[in-house]
């Protein structure tokens, strides 16, 4: 599955929690606050479209050390430029499946229900991004549709969530506050 940026994402972006913790089950006990916290706020920073916050907490970073931030900045503020992407309203994240451990280094696909804003209109779609964990730090790849295949259909979502700006913590909404008091809460 490869998975590409291809939107522009809009400040009010918001991150729901998955209610029932499946999420949170590969997620080693010890490292799951931190990683609602990094995941809320990178989906924050790719929304508001704040690239220099973003690379700090990128996968891409970490990986390539060529890369600058000033050169990180740069490719998304070209992306940002097209007319055809969509802006991110929020993300539920239903699913973490763990893919691979290297060096250390233990990587998750995180999977869930996105909404985007896309010329006027609201659509649903299955979304992903890659979590790595390094030292003790949550690293992101961007978040993105998922498509079946490389240029294959993007994937609805199956059910859709009362989302958006006015949505209030008790319909579940992410805070961050919240994660990390649930987080401390599980018991396995």
């Amino acid at each position: 599955m490869i998975v590409c940026l291809t939107f522009v994402f809009s400040p009010s972006a918001q991150v729901r929690r998955d209610t029932s913790n499946k999420l949170l089950h590969s997620i080693p006990v010890e490292h799951r606050a931190r990683f609602m916290d990094r995941l809320g706020e990178f989906v924050k920073l790719q929304a508001k479209a704040q690239w220099g916050g973003m690379y700090e907490l990128s996968v891409e970073r970490v990986e390539r050390q060529d890369l600058t931030k000033e050169d990180f900045v740069k490719i998304h503020q070209d992306v940002e430029a097209d007319a055809e992407v969509s802006t991110l309203v929020s993300f539920h994240p239903t699913a973490a499946t763990s893919v691979n451990a290297f060096d250390g280094v233990k990587e998750w696909l995180i999977e869930g229900c996105a909404k985007y804003r896309r010329k006027g209109h609201v659509v649903y779609l299955r979304a992903g991004l890659n979590a790595q964990l390094r030292n003790s730090e949550w690293y992101f790849s961007y978040l993105s549709p998922i498509t079946d295949g490389v240029d294959g259909p993007e994937r609805r979502c199956t059910t859709r969530h009362k989302w958006g700006p006015t949505a209030t913590h008790s319909a579940g909404l992410f805070t961050a506050t919240h994660a990390r008091k649930k987080a401390a809460e599980q018991v396995i």
